[in-house]
C-alpha cells in the first residue's frame, strides 16, 4: 500500500498542515508518558510530527520526519507491509481506531517490533485525514510471546506425537483441548472434534469420561468400547492452580493388545498350572532341561514321578546337570544323538539307557524328548519311563524262548552228533585192531594215519556243534558292541546246518559287499535270526529253498544338505514254504500267537525277536503269500563313520 486507497487532500503550498498545529502538543505529551512516542501521520504513511525520542527507534534526525519527507513504508520491514496496509485501510475507511503491530528497520540494520495505535481524525474542511497517536517499542514483549508460542507449538507437537489420547476438560466437563490421538478417537466414535466445537464448549466426547466435580476425578479404569473394538485405560487427573482444581486432564491409552495379551497370558498360565498339576500325578517322569550361560544342560522342572524314579528330591534336581544321572559309557552316545536331533539329522525319538539313582542303583529307562533352540538357548522337554521291571520280564521271556529253542535243538543235535560219534567209534575199533597185530604191520601205517585223521576231523565237527550250542544256550549280560552282520549270520547258520541238510532244504546266501557294522548285543541279535531261520525251516516240511541276503540302505540326505547321515543294514530271510494267512499277519508278532500246532511252538519266538529288534532301534517287517512263501526283513541302524568324542568334549556338552 505505497499509496493509500483512501482519497486524501495534501496541504496547499504555504498552508500549514494539520499536523503542524499538533506539534507542540506532541512535544509536550512525549515527556509525560514514558515509553510512548507521539506521532502524527497521514493516511499515506507520511510523518508530519514526531517527538525527538522517536529518533531513537530508527536513527534519522527529527527534521526528516517533518513535512512528509519520510514515510512509514521506508522504515517498515517488507514482510509486514500487507499487515500494515490492511490495518490502515480498515481504520481510515471507517474513521475508526488504528491498533497494529509490525517491525521496523533501524539505521543499524536491526529489526524492532513496534505497536502503532491512535484514532483516525478528519480535517475541519473534511478533506484531509490523519492519525494522531503513539508508537511503542514492544520488541521484548513480542519476542516473549513468540518464544512462548514456539514452546506451546513444541508442546502440542509432542502431545500430537503420542499414541495416547490427551484431553483437558473444563470444570463443567466440557472438552477444552484434544491432541491428535484424542481427535481420532472422538471421530471414530462419531463425535465432533472440530476446533469450533471445542471453542463452543460442546460435549464433543460421546462417552462419560469424568463425572462429578473435577476435584474428585482422580483414578483409572479399563473400559471396552465396542464401537471401536478397543479396550482403553482411562486416567483422570485434576489440574490445580493455586491449590484449586480448575480442569481435568484426561488420558486414554489403547491397551487392547496389552489387555488381550494379559488375558492370553493368564489363560496360558492357568493351562500351565493345570498341566503341572496333571504332570505331578502322571506315571511318567516329566522334565525340562535348559542350557545355562555356559551351555550346560540343567534341570528346570521335574514332576513327582521323575523324583520317584531317580530317588532325588525336587530341590536337589533343580539346577543339577544332566550328566550326574548318566553312566559315562552312555554319555557319549546320548550326546551324539542329542546333537544330531538339534541339527535335524534325526527325528525326535525315544532312547533306552541306564541311569543312576541317588543311592547308586542302576535302573533301565526309556527317555523321550524334543528340543528347540530359542534366542540361543536350547530347551528340552522330555519324558522318562522306568522299564527296569519290564526288562527283567523281557529277559525272563527271552531266556524261556531260548531254552525252548535249545530244547528243540538238543534232540536234533543229538542225532547230528551221533553220526560222527559212530564214525569215531568205528575207526577207533579199527585202529585198536591194527595196533594189536603182532608183529606190527608196518605196511598199514598209512592206513592207520588216515583212520586217525578222519577220527580227529569228526571229533572237531562234534566240538564245533557243541560249542555253537553252548554259546547259544549260555546267558549273557547285555553288551552293545560293533559286530559284523555276516559273522552273526554265519554262526547262526552253523547251528542250524543239520536241519537244512536233513530237511532237503537248499540254502542260498547272498551277502552284499562293504556292509557296515552294527552296534548290537551279539547273542540277542543271533537269537533273532535263529528264530527266523527256525520258523522258515519249519514252514518247509517237504523241503524248499531258504534264502538269506544282506544289503545296505543309505539314508536320504536331509533337507538343505547334500550329505546323508548313516543308514540301515538290511537282512532278508525268505522261504518257499506254506506261507501265512492274511488275517494272521497283523497278529504275527503278538506274544503267544502261533500258527503252528501246540506241540510245535508256544508263540514266543517272533514276539521276542520283535522286541529285541525294536530295542536296537531297528524294525522288522513281514510279507507272505499262502502257498508261495514268507519273507522277513530286518533293518538295523548301521554304525555311522565318525570320530569318537574326547572326554573333555563329553563333559562340556553334558554340563
Amino acid at each position: 500500500m505505497g499509496q493509500s486507497s483512501s482519497k486524501m487532500k495534501k496541504p496547499k503550498r504555504g498552508q500549514k498542515s494539520p499536523a503542524s498545529n499538533e506539534r507542540s502538543l506532541t512535544s509536550r505529551s512525549s515527556g509525560a508518558i514514558r515509553g510512548l512516542l507521539p506521532f502524527v501521520m497521514d493516511a499515506e504513511g507520511r510523518f508530519y510530527a514526531a517527538d525527538p525520542p522517536f529518533e531513537s527507534m530508527w536513527g534519522p534526525p527529527p527534521e526528516s520526519f517533518l513535512h512528509g519527507v519520510v514515510t512509514i513504508w521506508e522504515i517498515l520491514d517488507s514482510e509486514d507491509r500487507q499487515t500494515l496496509e490492511r490495518a490502515l485501510k480498515e481504520a481510515v475507511g471507517s474513521l475508526g481506531y488504528l491498533d497494529t503491530k509490525f517491525r521496523i528497520k533501524t539505521t543499524e540494520g536491526q529489526r524492532r517490533w513496534v505497536r502503532m495505535r491512535g484514532p483516525v481524525i478528519g480535517n475541519e474542511d473534511g478533506g484531509d485525514v490523519f492519525i494522531r497517536g503513539f508508537l511503542e517499542d514492544v520488541t521484548e514483549a513480542v519476542e516473549r510471546e513468540l518464544a512462548l508460542e514456539r514452546k506451546l507449538q513444541a508442546f502440542h507437537a509432542a502431545l500430537d506425537s503420542l499414541d495416547d489420547g490427551i484431553g483437558i476438560l473444563s470444570d463443567d466437563s466440557q472438552m477444552q483441548y484434544m491432541n491428535q490421538a484424542m481427535v481420532g478417537m472422538v471421530r471414530k466414535l462419531g463425535g465432533d472434534a472440530s476446533e469450533e466445537a471445542v471453542l463452543r464448549g460442546n460435549d464433543v466426547f460421546p462417552l462419560p469420561i469424568a463425572a462429578g466435580p473435577v476435584d474428585r476425578c482422580c483414578g483409572f479404569e479399563e473400559r471396552e468400547i465396542p464401537a471401536l473394538g478397543k479396550i482403553f485405560l482411562t486416567r483422570t487427573f485434576p489440574v490445580c492452580i493455586a491449590g484449586s482444581p480448575v480442569a481435568t486432564l484426561v488420558h486414554l491409552r489403547d491397551v487392547t493388545r496389552l489387555s488381550r495379551m494379559e488375558r492370553r497370558l493368564k489363560e496360558a498360565s492357568f493351562r500351565v498350572k493345570i498341566i503341572a498339576q496333571a504332570a505331578n500325578v502322571a506315571p511318567l517322569g516329566i522334565f525340562i532341561l535348559e542350557d545355562d550361560e555356559e551351555g550346560k544342560a540343567r534341570f528346570r522342572f521335574v514332576n513327582d514321578a521323575f523324583c520317584k524314579i531317580t530317588g532325588y528330591e525336587r530341590d536337589e534336581l533343580l539346577g543339577m546337570g544332566v550328566k550326574e544321572l548318566l553312566y559315562s559309557e552312555e554319555l557319549q552316545e546320548v550326546l551324539k544323538c542329542y546333537r544330531k536331533r538339534l541339527r535335524g539329522e534325526i527325528p525326535n525319538s525315544e532312547y533306552e539307557m541306564q541311569i543312576l539313582r541317588k543311592d547308586g542303583t542302576p535302573i533301565s529307562v526309556i527317555c523321550m524328548g524334543a528340543s528347540t533352540l530359542h534366542e540361543g538357548i536350547i530347551t528340552t522337554v522330555g519324558f522318562l519311563r522306568d522299564i527296569t521291571r519290564r526288562k527283567e520280564l523281557q529277559k525272563s521271556l527271552e531266556l524261556s524262548q531260548r531254552l525252548a529253542t535249545l530244547g528243540k535243538l538238543s534232540a536234533e543235535i543229538a542225532h547230528e552228533i551221533n553220526n560222527p560219534m559212530t564214525s569215531i567209534l568205528t575207526f577207533n575199533s579199527l585202529i585198536d585192531k591194527i595196533l594189536e597185530q603182532q608183529p606190527f604191520p608196518e605196511h598199514r601205517i598209512a592206513e592207520l594215519r588216515d583212520y586217525i585223521s578222519y577220527t580227529s576231523s569228526e571229533a572237531k565237527r562234534c566240538a564245533k556243534i557243541s560249542k555253537s550250542l553252548l554259546d547259544f544256550s549260555r546267558e549273557h549280560d547285555i553288551s552293545l558292541k560293533e559286530h559284523s552282520i555276516h559273522t552273526i549270520l554265519e554262526k547262526t547258520l552253523d547251528i542250524l546246518q543239520h536241519r537244512t541238510k536233513f530237511g532237503s532244504i537248499k540254502l542260498v546266501t547272498s551277502f552284499g559287499d562293504s556292509i557296515p557294522s552294527i552296534l548290537c548285543d551279539y547273542h540277542r541279535i543271533q537269537q533273532v535270526f535263529c528264530n527266523l531261520l527256525w520258523n522258515a525251516i519249519d514252514a518247509m516240511p517237504n523241503g524248499g529253498i531258504l534264502s538269506v541276503s544282506t544289503s545296505f540302505e543309505k539314508d536320504e540326505p536331509s533337507e538343505g544338505s547334500s550329505e546323508s547321515f548313516g543308514g540301515k543294514v538290511k537282512v532278508v530271510v525268505s522261504d518257499t514254504g506254506t506261507g501265512i494267512l492274511p488275517e494272521d499277519l497283523d497278529r504275527i508278532f503278538e506274544p503267544f500267537f502261533s500258527t503252528k500246532t501246540e506241540k510245535s511252538g508256544v508263540g514266543l519266538g517272533l514276539s521276542v525277536a520283535y522286541g529285541i529288534v525294536k530295542k536296537h532301534h531297528g524294525d522288522i517287517l513281514v510279507q507272505s503269500q499262502p502257498g508261495v512263501g514268507t519273507s522277513f526283513t530286518v533293518l538295523l541302524p548301521a554304525v555311522a563313520e565318525s570320530h569318537p568324542q574326547t572326554q573333555d568334549e563329553i563333559a562340556a556338552d553334558a554340563g
